[in-house]
């Protein structure tokens, strides 16, 4: 399975979605994790491997749960 984050999405030691996050706060980046969802969840075989679509409905959800529970971002390589 594909890296659910590629080197290209990070600058260093840092990923974008850190970025989104401080840049939105805390409710900003649940719903913005709550879109992805959506998203692909609507999508859900339509265009990518559906088991790929679905790691990706995962770990966005695993990032509002991490989000709530005041935790660092859970970040799969």
């Amino acid at each position: 399975m594909e890296s659910a984050h590629p080197t290209h999405y990070g600058t260093g030691n840092r990923q974008a979605i850190h970025a989104i996050r401080d840049m939105l706060g805390k409710q900003g980046f649940i719903d913005y994790c709550r879109g992805q969802v959506i998203r692909y969840v609507w999508r859900l075989g339509a265009k990518d491997d559906p088991a790929i679509e679905a790691e990706k409905i995962a770990v966005y959800i695993q990032w509002i749960r991490d989000t709530l529970a005041g935790r660092e971002l859970t970040v799969m390589e």
